[in-house]
């Protein structure tokens, strides 16, 4: 996890690692929409001739993501083509190396796409494809229509996001990564940031144990597990901690594989409208995977209908309770997300 790429627009060149990373995130991305074996099947070479042959004829408007001198992502914009929506132009394609998300490269993809234009953009995503849904609305993206978009000679439901003020997406923009925590970091104050966090949640009444814990919870929680760090800016904005494997049960759920909870999930209050839970929650999300787990899971109070909300937007649902009385003063639903 880190920030170490940097963006450009995209050249003659660039059409071979254009097409590693289509190829790369189409297969994860899309290996639960299209059939495996067109995924399969995708040419690498073929597709990066088209590309390139495009670059070279001025065809492709669109930037680079890099990082070791490798393509780890890119955009492309171009024409509104359902001109009935609103748009003066489409985000057409967006795209990253699965092994890179979660650490602001579409962001700063989709900055560079934006930085000398006006008006409202607007972006298509398949129907089924939830994450990249997830991904637009968290930006501020407001769906405005649907249609169908053909892959492989099939046509598949599509959903459109428009952005009608660019300057308002550009702050939601702002350079912002995810990494994992490190002996520098201040833990009194990563619970100053909890204290804060949960602080709508002490005013409704609901006593979280992020309300008012020490620092010593705070530490004694993160040695449980891998420790997250949320900067934006080069400043501290965002926390969480991923317990790898969690021990079961979990209250009332016994799943029989291994599951990863999440806990100590945080961003600061004035910035939690731009889409930075999102990105904390994809990179909790790869750390859960990458210890073996096949749900990320999480508790929430169930009178905290805004916070259950919020994560059944993000893909979770509930599967059981647990109820911490009396360190709390609620009953907690269990929610969980398939990896």
């Amino acid at each position: 996890m880190g920030s170490n790429f940097f963006v450009r627009p995209a050249a003659v060149g660039d059409g071979f690692g254009i097409a590693e990373v289509q190829v790369e995130s189409w297969r994860d991305a899309y290996c639960e929409i299209l059939p495996a074996h067109e995924l399969a099947q995708m040419d690498l070479r073929e597709i990066a001739e088209r590309r390139e042959a495009k670059l070279a004829l001025g065809e492709i408007d669109g930037f680079v993501a890099v990082s070791s001198d490798q393509v780890i992502g890119y955009a492309i914009v171009g024409p509104n083509k359902n001109p009935p929506l609103p748009g003066d132009f489409e985000l057409s394609a967006l795209y990253v190396r699965p092994s890179h998300q979660g650490n602001g490269v579409g962001r700063a993809l989709i900055r560079a796409a934006i930085a000398e234009r006006t008006g409202p953009m607007i972006v298509w995503a398949l129907r089924d494809n939830h994450p990249a849904r997830i991904f637009y609305a968290a930006l501020g993206g407001q769906h405005v229509g649907s249609s169908t978009y053909a892959i492989f000679g099939v046509e598949y439901p599509d959903e459109a996001y428009v952005y009608e003020d660019l300057a308002k997406l550009e702050q939601r923009l702002v350079p912002s990564y995810v990494r994992k925590l490190t002996a520098d970091d201040d833990i009194t104050e990563l619970t100053h940031l909890l204290h804060r966090a949960y602080a709508k949640n002490l005013a409704l009444g609901l006593r979280f144990t992020a309300c008012d814990q020490p620092p010593s919870r705070t530490a004694e929680k993160l040695s449980e597990g891998t420790g997250l760090i949320l900067e934006r800016d080069g400043v501290i904005v965002g926390t969480a901690t991923v317990i790898c494997p969690k021990h079961l049960p979990y209250g009332t759920y016994s799943p029989a594989g291994t599951i990863a909870c999440l806990t100590q999930f945080a961003v600061e209050p004035a910035l939690q409208s731009l889409g930075l839970g999102y990105q904390l929650l994809r990179a909790a999300e790869r750390t859960a995977r990458q210890n073996g787990a096949k749900e990320l899971t999480l508790d929430t109070a169930k009178p905290a209908e805004h916070l259950v909300a919020y994560y059944q937007r993000q893909g979770f649902q509930i599967v059981g309770d647990v109820d911490y009385r009396p360190h709390t003063n609620y009953e907690s639903w269990v929610m969980a997300k398939p990896l």
